[in-house]
């Protein structure tokens, strides 16, 4: 009935609400709303009940359901604490939605810079048929003042398309800002506000959930700060390239000791470090981001009794070249590729919480400044990450 009328129902005495109501109501396995006469087969069990609809955008699309074997098992404050879950829920779900909706906003943008780049290409082929036409019909005048009249049309036409792009993109760049601040505050705060409640209900309903409800509250538990971690994910993403801080010199031995300080390894994972590691002149916090995240994944996926982290470095002449090499499981040579992917894990979710972004991250920083990133690795034996940067100005004593 919650279903169909969208409010909610405390029922004190399920038996009785039952004999006295003369509907019950079922989803149907092509998800429509059945009416049936007869009661549930757990009629003779259930005692008491709270039933809340799960709205979104004015429909129910869902309800939360507790069901006691005593009366008056629950009271109105239940009732009001399970109405705010389900507000709480509805609202994520919301927000979910601008999010998958803001997402299609920026692929209808890029969509526009590819066809801007195709339009550009047919400009530059346009322009070199009409040089080549000037170089054969020289002695003609005429022609060639129309054809270098066209071409200058064209140019400014290309200016103008060029202007109005570069408009859009500062517009679509702001969008983004303006996005990440939605989302860093909207959509984090009612995951922070479902995390405590389902605290709440383990800690204060320990003796009343089974262990198949408490399973269930810290699966709810785990998925929430999951989809905390894949926020802070995606806006670290969003950001690279886009938001810049002043480049300076950067110790590299020092920025890494304190990396490794603030990742806290465990005791069997022994973490060395190249005796000389340069000065380079970069993004201090990028730089930190590009080894924050190998060594988290060197860390969080180790599946040796004692754990052996190196990060090498390779003087290059016109680019430094790092490593990240470890004794873990190792990666198969199909999925080289795969880990630089967006939301793109090798190992599952309920093993390892990961977000699958932290090398795509790693990928987009490493690329924006011009180097590139690979990896090397034999199962079972470990992997080396190697990525490179390239100099830019550093101090002499350095080389």
């Amino acid at each position: 009935m919650a279903i169909e009328t969208g409010k909610s129902l405390y029922i004190g005495d399920y038996q009785a609400w039952l004999k006295s109501s003369k509907r019950a109501y079922y989803i149907d396995k092509d998800g429509t709303i059945v009416e049936h006469d007869s009661a549930p087969q757990d009629a003779d069990i259930t005692r008491s009940a709270l039933i809340v609809p799960i709205k979104l955008e004015g429909q129910v699309v869902g309800v939360i359901q507790l069901m006691s074997y005593r009366l008056g098992a629950y009271t109105e404050i239940d009732l009001e604490i399970l109405e705010s879950l389900a507000s709480q829920i509805a609202a994520a779900g919301s927000n979910a939605l601008l999010y998958q909706q803001a997402q299609d906003e920026i692929a209808e943008r890029v969509r526009a810079e590819e066809e801007l780049g195709e339009y550009r290409e047919q400009l530059e082929e346009r322009v070199g048929k009409r040089t080549a036409e000037l170089d054969e019909r020289t002695i003609e005048i005429g022609l060639l003042n129309r054809a270098l009249a066209n071409l200058l049309e064209d140019v400014r036409s290309t200016n103008r398309i060029q202007e109005r792009m570069a408009a859009k993109l500062q517009e679509v760049n702001q969008e983004l800002e303006d996005f990440a601040y939605v989302v860093s505050h909207d959509l984090k705060a009612p995951l922070r506000g479902i995390g405590r409640l389902a605290d709440w209900f383990s800690t204060d309903y320990d003796d009343v959930l089974d262990e198949e409800g408490q399973e269930m509250l810290s699966l709810l538990t785990g998925r929430t700060r999951r989809m905390h971690d894949l926020i802070d994910g995606v806006l670290q993403y969003s950001r690279v390239g886009r938001v810049k801080e002043k480049e300076s010199g950067i110790d590299l031995k020092q920025l890494v000791e304190e990396t490794v300080q603030m990742l806290d390894p465990p005791e069997q994972i022994h973490i060395s470090v190249a005796d000389e590691l340069p000065t380079v002149v970069g993004e201090q916090t990028r730089l930190g981001q590009v080894f924050q995240n190998l060594l988290s994944n060197a860390i969080k996926f180790m599946d040796k009794p004692e754990g052996l982290i190196r990060i090498g470095c390779l003087d290059q002449g016109d680019k430094w070249q790092f490593s990240v090499a470890d004794n873990g499981p190792g990666i198969g040579e199909q999925d080289y590729d795969k880990v630089f992917q967006i939301f793109q894990t090798l190992s599952p979710r309920d093993e390892f919480e990961s977000t699958g972004i932290g090398l795509a991250v790693v990928k987009k920083i490493v690329e924006t400044w011009g180097g590139s990133v690979w990896v090397e690795s034999t199962v079972g034996q470990g992997s080396t990450f190697y990525f490179t940067i390239p100099r830019k100005g550093e101090r002499n004593e350095n080389r």
